[in-house]
C-alpha cells in the first residue's frame, strides 16, 4: 500500500470492510498489516477518517464505515474560502486550502482577470492581499486560461493520433502490396 500512514489505513479499511460494517481498531490494524505497537497510530488515523466523514466512531474502539463523500475540487475550496474571508493572501489561502503557493497565486490571477478580486497591496511592494469585489455565487469561476490550454492540448493529441493512423494505413498498404506480389510470384 502506498501513501501516508492514514492512506494505508484508509485503503485497508476500504478493501476489507463494506459500507455500514462495524469493526474494531484491532481489526483495522490487522488488515493494514501493522505491528501491535502501531495501535495508537491506527486509532488516530481512524479518528481522522471519522472527522473527514469516512467512518463513524461508535465508542469503545468500534467504528462503522460510511459512504465517502467526494472532496470538493481545490478551486472550489479556494473560492469558498475567498467568499468567507473576503480578503486573503496567498499564504493564508495556502494554509487553509492545502493548495501550493503557485496554485493559490494562479487562482488569484484568474479571479483578477475576471474582475472578481483586486490586489490591494499591488503598488505598495508588499505580498498581495486579494479582496473579493464581485461575488458570482457559490460555484467557482471558470478558469478560461486553463480551459484554453486543455483545448489546445486535445487538438495537439488529436493531430498526433491522426498522424499515427496515417502511418498505420501506409504500413498496411505496403503489406498488402507485398502479399499481392508474393501471390503473383
Amino acid at each position: 500500500m502506498k501513501g501516508s500512514f492514514n492512506d494505508r489505513v484508509r485503503q485497508a479499511v476500504a478493501a476489507r470492510f463494506r459500507v455500514g460494517e462495524v469493526f474494531k481498531t484491532a481489526q483495522a490494524r490487522e488488515v493494514a498489516e501493522l505491528a501491535t505497537p502501531e495501535g495508537p497510530r491506527v486509532w488516530t488515523a481512524l479518528r481522522d477518517l471519522a472527522r473527514h466523514g469516512e467512518l463513524e466512531a461508535l465508542g469503545q474502539g468500534r467504528w462503522r464505515r460510511l459512504e465517502r463523500e467526494e472532496r470538493p475540487e481545490l478551486r472550489e475550496i479556494m473560492w469558498r474560502l475567498l467568499r468567507i474571508h473576503l480578503v486573503m493572501t496567498v499564504e493564508k489561502m495556502t494554509l487553509q486550502s492545502g493548495a501550493s503557493p503557485k496554485t493559490a497565486h494562479e487562482f488569484f490571477e484568474t479571479c483578477m482577470r475576471q474582475g472578481l478580486v483586486v490586489n490591494e497591496e499591488k503598488h505598495r511592494g508588499r505580498p498581495g492581499r486579494y479582496r473579493l469585489v464581485k461575488d458570482v455565487g457559490p460555484e467557482p469561476p471558470p478558469d478560461a486560461k486553463n480551459a484554453e490550454k486543455l483545448r489546445q492540448l486535445r487538438a495537439k493529441k488529436q493531430q498526433e493520433i491522426l498522424r499515427q493512423i496515417d502511418g498505420i494505413f501506409a504500413a498496411v498498404a505496403e503489406l498488402r502490396l507485398a502479399v499481392s506480389q508474393m501471390e503473383e510470384g
